[in-house]
């Protein structure tokens, strides 16, 4: 390791003022540039590069509770990853399939039936420097309906989104073809969530409906385990049926790069699949929209009254950022129109996702516009859910840049000025999430990602708030 630094002290000096240089002529406020800059520290002060196997295993610790390759945080950290190294996406993609995916069933939850699932993934790889059995996690347990429960429909969202993003922006059709058989077994376990006793098409719409059996008496939970039913409850969860509806979006993708004559003779027979996923999305998208309700706002939990249904969530946009990634990678597929396949089409105003993007559009301007400020803090910072003081700094950076990027507003809801489109709009919020990372408790304990009315209370020495690198981007 010594004689690495000083035979290549030089090449990483030079590597590193580019990219200062890189960050200072962003455009970025100081704010921003803080909080991209702390990122990026602590992003890398938690990765390890092992030999496994005579073969290289790039892992990334989560922060404090230094699991190993946390996968709902993997799919935050891509956008760093991708754009730095994006070996190491198909490394980590390639090591859960091999040791840390499995089959499971789906259970219904008023009878208790089990019915076919799927493939899934798990939620980590190990903890504190030790690999966890094959096929299993060190978070998951058994019987639970809260934090350390079952993430399985959001861990195969999120290798499906990985899978997606790392192959619009390499261009590594190899490798997907490769991956074939389990891009198309994620496709079958991704219809199988849905609800398997559907009398008809209707009933069918797109949205989780069984829990895994792997939860045994509990139920399934997303990766805001801390946070409150809104967005605790994978279950006809808003913020999950927004990013099951990116994960069928990016199968479409990746069913385009499949057909090659001399591996699938039956081209007809793929791009019916690719079809097919494009109505799953479809589906949610009609769910979602027509949950509108009169005040404004989308319920965080759909179709079943209950705990969390009342509570309003920034989060529910956060699956916009995928697309949104794909159609600035030069391998992403752009249709020729709006309502072609591609990324760029199914963001557009006027494309087949029209009503979703309109729907989720007017719930984030009723949300940040809120005269009663239920989704702010009182320093300005973004509140994630209006029922929770939790708030994550990580997950802020993805909201902010969907509405920036996509919806064009700043962070009272109006419509930016021409001149903030780049990064601006968030001035207060910058500051007040600035503001967390260096006083109190997060001066002492570096960068902190979640944070409690704007004190760090856990997720310390974090690596996910590189997720502001999308920031770069704009």
């Amino acid at each position: 390791m010594l004689d690495e630094c000083l035979t290549r002290g030089y090449e990483l000096w030079r590597a590193a003022d580019e990219l200062d240089r890189e960050v200072a002529a962003s455009g970025l406020s100081s704010d921003q540039q803080f909080l991209l800059s702390h990122a990026i520290r602590s992003y890398y002060g938690a990765t390890q590069l092992l030999e496994v196997g005579g073969s290289p295993f790039w892992v990334v610790n989560e922060g404090e509770y230094r699991m190993l390759n946390t996968l709902d945080l993997a799919v935050d950290q891509m956008f760093w990853e991708l754009k730095q190294n994006p070996w190491v996406v198909r490394n980590l993609l390639d090591n859960f399939v091999r040791h840390y995916s499995y089959h499971d069933q789906v259970k219904d939850p008023k009878s208790g039936d089990l019915y076919a699932g799927g493939l899934s993934f798990c939620h980590d790889m190990g903890v504190r420097n030790n690999f966890s059995p094959p096929g299993h996690s060190s978070y998951e347990l058994y019987d639970l309906k809260g934090c350390f429960s079952y993430m399985t429909q959001e861990q195969l969202c999120n290798w499906i989104l990985l899978a997606a993003s790392y192959v619009a922006r390499t261009g590594d059709a190899a490798w997907a073809q490769h991956q074939a058989p389990v891009i198309h077994a994620c496709f079958e376990s991704m219809l199988n969530r849905d609800n398997p006793l559907a009398a008809d098409v209707e009933a069918q719409n797109g949205v989780m409906t069984f829990d895994s059996a792997r939860c045994g008496t509990g139920q399934e939970i997303t990766t805001y385990d801390s946070l409150d039913a809104s967005l605790g409850q994978a279950r006809r969860n808003l913020y999950l049926a927004v990013k099951c509806w990116a994960a069928y979006l990016g199968l479409a993708q990746l069913f385009e790069f499949l057909p090659d004559p001399t591996v699938y003779p039956h081209e007809a027979e793929l791009n019916s699949t690719t079809a097919s996923a494009l109505d799953a999305a479809a589906k949610v998208a009609t769910t979602v929209a027509n949950h509108m309700q009169a005040s404004g706002f989308i319920p965080a939990i759909l179709q079943e009254p209950g705990s969390g249904a009342e509570a309003r969530i920034l989060a529910a946009v956060e699956g916009l950022v995928y697309p949104l990634y794909w159609s600035s990678c030069a391998h992403s597929l752009r249709g020729e129109s709006p309502t072609a396949h591609g990324a760029e089409g199914w963001l557009h105003h006027s494309g087949p996702f029209h009503r979703l993007l309109a729907a989720l559009k007017k719930h984030t301007v009723t949300l940040l516009g809120d005269t009663e400020g239920r989704n702010k803090f009182a320093d300005g910072g973004l509140r994630l859910s209006s029922t929770s003081d939790n708030s994550w700094v990580s997950k802020i950076a993805i909201f902010q840049h969907v509405c920036r990027r996509v919806f064009e507003i700043d962070e009272h809801g109006r419509t930016l000025r021409k001149d903030h489109k780049k990064a601006g709009g968030f001035a207060q919020a910058d500051a007040a999430h600035a503001k967390w990372e260096t006083d109190g408790a997060s001066g002492y304990w570096a960068c902190s990602d979640q944070m409690v009315n704007g004190v760090a209370q856990g997720s310390r020495y974090y690596p996910r708030i590189v997720t502001a690198a999308l920031w770069l981007q704009e």
